[in-house]
């Protein structure tokens, strides 16, 4: 039993700081990302042996192949490339981030402790908005906040996510104080992070549940329980809007939809993008090399925290080349494919929306090298998994 103890904490050590990566370096310093992921291999060692040995399905057989073609093209790149430094880089960070990417993926998909996984996602995420209620804005020229990471946008695709995680754990424990205090806290802190993306993001999947669950929502309606059920959520929501209006970080969200340069500086940064692209199209520049080298392809002044890529799919392919490119966009699409007439009528649909919210948010953010987004993204595969199982179908 101490032992089963033991690795629940350092399961829940590891998640914790890698959604509060910033936040646990400022206040215990950085080698505890590194002695997290350290305790966790060694504490799940075995458990992890018998994941590899389970049946692969599609999706986790096309995730190995994108992991073991950007890790190819990586060590290719050591021996085309001859600055020291990119050689460190590549084969300390980027390498133990590759590792750590396998570990994340393969642990979620096989686990066997999904929910209590899903709870401390949950718990992170309570505490990384407390954080970010109690931050200072993270420039004196904006209201934006970011919670336990350090970048706002990143911050705010991990709290959408974990709304749509807290409402398939209200389906499972049914504890309406739960879930409208948590809806609240996160949509309270999705504002604060002033991210427009996500806001963006939050409307095409409302759109999209909506089409999906259209049926279930009509005959929710017609009985006086689900009636009930619909007008004290649309009273909480306009009490709710009504008092975050008069928030100050409900004004500066308004404020930033006004007038904001960002949009522009990622078009820029995509155009550069597709300079990277062009001039190295089989190999790229380098795994996690975009923001160091995307200066000598921008055509005109932006600052320089907008020289990350802006996207995880022209990240991939001007970083690691045409062949990851397509090995990680196989991957995706067989990822949300999958099993997905099984999903769409069960309850992991929410948990099939949080990973898709992720996805949808890299189309703006550089997640790739961040855990945050592999554990999210990962959830969907466990679903994927369990449907294969169900059917002992893995061909």
């Amino acid at each position: 039993m101490l032992v089963q103890y033991i690795k629940y904490f350092t399961l829940f050590l590891f998640i914790f700081v890698s959604f509060n990566d910033a936040a646990a370096t400022k206040y215990v310093g950085e080698p505890i990302i590194k002695l997290a992921f350290g305790l966790f291999m060694i504490t799940h060692a075995k458990e992890f042996y018998e994941m590899i040995n389970e049946p692969k399905t599609r999706p986790v057989k096309a995730f190995l192949i994108f992991l073991f073609t950007i890790s190819l093209v990586t060590v290719i790149t050591y021996f085309v490339k001859q600055d020291q430094m990119y050689i460190t880089d590549m084969f300390t960070i980027s390498i133990m981030r590759m590792l750590s990417f396998f570990v994340i993926f393969i642990y979620v998909t096989y686990t066997k402790n999904f929910k209590l996984f899903l709870y401390m996602i949950w718990f992170s995420l309570i505490v990384s908005s407390i954080i970010a209620y109690n931050n200072d804005p993270f420039d004196e020229w904006t209201f934006r906040r970011s919670g336990g990471t350090e970048d706002p946008n990143e911050f705010a695709a991990q709290v959408l996510a974990t709304m749509f995680i807290t409402y398939y754990l209200f389906k499972e424990n049914r504890n309406w104080i739960f879930l409208i205090g948590s809806e609240l806290l996160f949509f309270y802190t999705l504002i604060y992070a002033g991210s427009k993306t996500s806001f963006l993001v939050l409307i095409v999947l409302s759109i999209f549940i909506f089409i999906v669950k259209f049926k279930e929502i009509m005959s929710a309606i017609v009985t006086p329980k689900g009636l009930g059920a619909l007008l004290l959520f649309i009273s909480i929501a306009i009490g709710g809007a009504w008092y975050m209006s008069g928030t100050s970080a409900a004004k500066g969200l308004q404020e930033r939809s006004k007038k904001t340069g960002t949009m522009h500086e990622r078009f820029v940064i995509w155009e550069a993008g597709a300079d990277m692209i062009r001039e190295n199209f089989l190999l790229g520049v380098g795994f996690g090399q975009f923001p160091k080298v995307s200066y000598r392809y921008i055509n005109e002044y932006i600052p320089e925290e907008a020289y990350p890529s802006h996207n995880n799919f022209i990240k991939v392919f001007a970083e690691s080349g045409v062949f990851s490119f397509l090995t990680y966009l196989l991957f995706i699409i067989l990822l949300f494919t999958s099993k997905i007439k099984e999903i769409y009528k069960s309850d992991y649909f929410w948990i099939y929306v949080a990973s898709l919210s992720t996805v949808l948010m890299s189309l703006t953010i550089p997640t790739l090298h961040h855990k945050d987004y592999w554990w999210i993204l990962a959830m969907v595969s466990y679903v994927v998994y369990y449907y294969y199982k169900k059917d002992e179908d893995y061909i």
